[in-house]
């Protein structure tokens, strides 16, 4: 990690001094830390998804299944699109996600499909619901009043979520977990088949981890 910093610094010599993308590279350095400090990781982790909303509102896109960041080229400090657009790749990896990256003659655009996109949103969910109470005074800004509403929107998508973890079909008897989420508390079920009879077990109820 320290080694990619240190070389995609010598390239962008005119952010250095760049308050935003300094803070930038100091949440990827927290971001990449062990276990052991996962609470710096946590705060670096909503700092980071912070700044991508506010880079995604100012310069991106949001539809109803994707959310694409437009990286340009610095005029004054004449940085290429793609040495900013690696530094935004490296967070959005940092923090799980599956980024897609395509350049063209002027912009690096960064994209989050389906529900890559709807997680995003979700996560910046805290910030957004602050935005949501500012909407009438941004109304006149179609652009962004249309890309908060819309995000939004995938945040609310994604309350509930169902997931099948640990499948086996040992001695011809399938099993797995079930682990259903809403609203930041999780229910785990183990389910079974047998012939005629289908049915479900409730094994614990918790709020899942975070980070």
């Amino acid at each position: 990690m320290e080694r990619w910093l240190g070389e995609w610094l010598a390239k962008a010599p005119g952010l250095k001094q760049h308050r935003v993308f300094h803070t930038l590279v100091n949440s990827l350095r927290e971001l990449a830390q062990s276990e052991e400090d996962a609470g710096k990781r946590g705060v670096a982790r909503r700092r980071v998804v912070g700044m991508l909303l506010h880079a995604v509102l100012g310069d991106g896109t949001v539809t109803a299944n994707e959310v694409v960041l437009a990286v340009g080229g610095g005029e004054e400090d004449e940085v290429p699109a793609e040495v900013k657009a690696d530094l935004y790749y490296a967070l959005l990896r940092e923090l799980g996600y599956q980024p897609k990256m395509t350049k063209a003659e002027r912009a690096v655009y960064i994209r989050l499909y389906g529900g890559e996109a709807r997680r995003f949103a979700r996560e910046a969910l805290p910030y957004l619901a602050a935005l949501e109470r500012m909407l009438e005074v941004v109304k006149s800004d179609e652009q962004i009043y249309s890309k908060v509403e819309k995000l939004i929107d995938m945040a609310k998508a994604e309350k509930v979520k169902a997931r099948v973890e640990g499948f086996t079909a040992e001695g011809g008897r399938p099993r797995a977990r079930l682990i259903v989420e809403a609203d930041g508390v999780a229910a785990e079920y183990a389910i079974r088949l047998d012939e005629n009879n289908k049915s479900g077990t409730p094994l614990r109820h918790h709020r899942p981890r975070r980070g």
